[in-house]
């Protein structure tokens, strides 16, 4: 079910916590697999799409998702701008 109200004007949240609990136990499950490095830098799109209660789908903008659980270009650009390093300026990357 998807929050529409006035406060959310532009955004679109996912009332149901079960895409987050199901993003972060598969994070966590992942993680487990991958030896730490320091030239290894985890980006896990739960942090940047969620604030632990509410699960953003669709932003000012765009939507977030292509078919049902794969970024889309825009959430892609949306989780790697919110990385502490960017060699590529994100409006470089390619919208095919």
């Amino acid at each position: 079910m998807l929050n529409i109200s006035n406060g959310n004007v532009g955004k679109v949240y996912d009332k149901s916590t079960k895409g987050y609990n199901a993003a972060s136990a598969l994070s966590e499950k992942l993680n487990t697999y991958i030896k730490p490095s320091p030239n290894l830098m985890i980006i896990n799109p739960v942090d940047s799409l969620c604030d632990g209660i509410n699960y953003l789908i669709i932003n000012e903008n765009f939507g977030l998702y292509n078919q049902g659980s794969h970024l889309s270009n825009a959430g892609a650009k949306l989780v790697l701008g919110q990385l502490p390093i960017m060699d590529v300026p994100i409006d470089l990357i390619d919208e095919k």
